[in-house]
């Protein structure tokens, strides 16, 4: 199969608006500040950001837009776009998303029907 050469842009897929934090070192943000975060990946918003639940939403959008008008797809996203579609299938809480661990350049197959999405990891 190859691919299409259209290129489609979406903002949809983008990672997670930071906010303030956003080109911040670790540092600058401080241990509280990230602790909050990694304690309610879902939830939290960032000063002048984003939830977690919010990236799921509008990654969830696309991707039922998407199924509708396409058999099959091939996106560039982000890990977070990743974790939040992954965890939507899996029905994980908010608490459990930073178990999904993803390799640099990793490969994510999904394979969705609409109303319906499965995740699985390209071996």
């Amino acid at each position: 199969m190859a691919l299409s050469a259209e290129i489609i842009l979406d903002t949809r897929l983008r990672e997670l608006h930071f906010g303030d934090w956003e080109m911040q070192a670790w540092d600058a943000i401080g241990a509280a500040g990230l602790d909050a975060w990694a304690a309610d990946l879902a939830g939290f918003r960032p000063p002048g950001g984003e939830t977690g639940y919010e990236v799921q939403q509008r990654a969830l959008g696309w991707l039922r837009e998407a199924s509708v008008r396409h058999d099959q797809i091939v996106a560039v996203t982000h890990g977070g776009v990743m974790r939040v579609l992954q965890a939507h299938h899996q029905a994980l809480p908010g608490a459990q998303w930073l178990q999904l661990r993803y390799e640099y350049g990793q490969l994510l197959c999904l394979d969705f029907e609409a109303g319906q999405i499965h995740a699985a990891p390209v071996q």
